[in-house]
């Protein structure tokens, strides 16, 4: 498994327990409000994902 994937795969766990936990209302957060502020993380995320890869070739 590649860095890119791996990282990737712990975000959208990480993004699922955050979901889980807010439906059984054990924390109370929106989850709008978590991607409006930090949405810029995704695109940093994306794009060194992007530079690692181009780096293996």
């Amino acid at each position: 498994m590649n860095k890119g994937g791996l990282i990737w795969g712990i975000f959208f766990i990480l993004l699922g327990i955050g979901w889980t936990l807010e439906n059984f209302n054990i924390i109370d957060v929106s989850t709008i409000d978590i991607l409006v502020k930090f949405w810029p993380l995704i695109l940093i995320g994306i794009g060194v994902d992007i530079i690692y890869k181009n780096r293996k070739k």
